[in-house]
């Protein structure tokens, strides 16, 4: 078989292709839950309902991918949505909220033990598409790789051999496709990345090279290039792997070339000016500077208050002394002692 049939095979690629298949849709209709959308003039509603319900019904069989099929499902929901909404000619007249009405009773209700929470995301459908899209990648990834663990030491080990070729095909896919942020903080980048192996910045994560014969990983074998990248002079992960043998040797011109300590001098000499710069704005014209005025003009008149008053302390006891000492001399000269 070839590798899109074993694609197809894969549970979540499975989930999906249902959400289009229309067959069968009859069986629902006599379920109460549905009989005010099936009363609406919109085709779109009449459609949307069923599906979500004959989805939603099944969902229990999904455990292998039971988030990620709770996602596509949201997500696959918000796409009819934004459809619908086009579709019609006043969007004050839309008959929508049966559908989220719809959701609701099934999320809420008995019938059902297998949940699925609805989920209202702020980004756009395009880009949730390409979140999606890297989401379904991983997982079929990772049943591919589930598989070739199991087939691994048999006689036919389809899952091993065409693993390589499905990460190849869908590498160069987003090689081509993808818009990214190129952002230092990747976590930060919605539509690249969800995990740490399952992301477009960190390719020997995402996208690794195995052997087609024992489907282990190469190490050290990856030729793939970074499709997405970081920014802010962030060494990206293949940098960090470069060993001692890989990195070259500075050539004479090089090191003759190389910067000077002093040559950054400048750089913290404008760095001192613009904070100079910076206080003495704020000295003169903000609040904070008229508070540090005020401060400043208070601490000067009560030092100078102190010290007055210390002058006087002084110059006040200073008094009191030649004061005493000038009625110790009149008392002095004035005793003459009697004479025999």
């Amino acid at each position: 078989m070839s590798l899109d049939v074993y694609e197809r095979l894969c549970p979540l690629s499975k989930f999906i292709k249902l959400l289009d298949d229309k067959n069968d849709l009859e069986r629902y209709e006599g379920d109460d839950l549905l009989q005010e959308i099936l009363k609406d003039e919109n085709e779109t509603l009449k459609t949307v309902g069923p599906i979500l319900l004959k989805i939603y019904s099944t969902l229990f069989r999904w455990n292998e991918i039971k988030d990620q099929s709770c996602i596509y499902l949201n997500y696959w929901l918000d796409k009819k949505k934004e459809l619908y909404l086009k579709s019609i000619p006043d969007i004050e007249n839309s008959h929508w909220q049966l559908i989220e009405g719809l959701w609701n009773s099934l999320q809420y209700g008995n019938t059902y033990n297998t949940k699925c929470q609805r989920k209202y995301a702020k980004e756009t459908i395009d880009k949730r598409e390409k979140r999606i899209n890297l989401m379904v990648y991983c997982k079929n990834r990772d049943h591919f790789k589930s598989k070739c663990d199991i087939t691994r030491g048999k006689g036919h080990q389809y899952y091993c051999t065409n693993l390589p070729k499905y990460i190849e095909k869908h590498y160069n896919i987003f090689k081509t496709e993808s818009d990214c942020l190129n952002i230092k903080d990747k976590v930060d980048d919605y539509s690249s990345y969800i995990s740490k192996d399952c992301n477009l910045y960190d390719i020997h994560e995402t996208f690794p090279q195995y052997d087609s014969f024992s489907g282990n990983i190469l190490v050290n074998t990856n030729p793939r290039d970074s499709i997405c990248k970081y920014v802010d002079n962030v060494a990206t992960k293949e940098s960090l792997e470069i060993t001692d043998e890989e990195v070259p040797e500075a050539s004479g011109e090089e090191l003759i070339s190389a910067p000077e300590p002093w040559a950054s001098l400048p750089y913290v000499g404008l760095t001192f000016v613009g904070l100079f710069l910076s206080f003495l704005f704020m000295y003169r014209y903000t609040t904070l500077g008229s508070k540090l005025r005020s401060f400043i003009i208070r601490k000067n008149e009560a030092r100078q208050f102190i010290e007055e008053q210390m002058e006087q302390d002084l110059l006040e006891k200073t008094l009191e002394y030649k004061t005493n000492n000038t009625e110790s001399d009149d008392y002095t000269f004035s005793y003459q002692p009697l004479q025999n």
